[in-house]
């Protein structure tokens, strides 16, 4: 049988690399935005819980320069978060499409996969088909051969 050979498999292996970089892209996208998730998370608890002390501290009669400057604090924490929730939803934006590029970059891996699988096919059946063909060209030959 003649060796099966794929024309399309150099195109197959740069469309393969590329998935695997765009895999790569989707990780690396994800983490960023899963680390900004955590970030926006703790600077909003942390900004909650400055502005329940403060709270309190205002409810105890505190001093004004210390409520100022506590004050100062809590906003800088809600800006912060502010500032945070941001930028998490442009790296979660990212993310998205790191993985649109990489659904996109499997498709067209699996669709030259499944047109290299049905090329085999075809190869393969027409193997077989010469197979059958030479093994009837032998059961003539032999069934000529015994009726002498």
């Amino acid at each position: 049988m003649k060796g099966f050979r794929f024309r399309l498999d150099p195109i197959l292996r740069l469309r393969s690399y590329e998935l695997e970089r765009r895999r790569a892209e989707l990780v690396r996208a994800d983490g960023f935005a899963h680390a900004a998730r955590l970030q926006q998370r703790r600077l909003e608890a942390d900004a909650k819980l400055g502005a329940a002390r403060l709270e309190s501290s205002a409810q105890a009669g505190a001093d004004g320069a210390l409520l100022s400057v506590t004050a100062d604090s809590v906003a800088s924490l809600f800006i912060q978060a502010a500032n945070a929730e941001r930028t998490t939803a442009e790296l979660t934006a990212k993310a998205g499409k790191a993985r649109e590029a990489m659904m996109e970059a499997r498709q067209r891996v699996r669709s030259l996969e499944k047109l290299r699988e049905h090329k085999l096919d075809e190869h393969r059946a027409e193997a077989l088909r010469r197979e059958i063909r030479e093994l009837d060209e032998m059961g003539s030959l032999v069934r000529a051969w015994r009726n002498r």
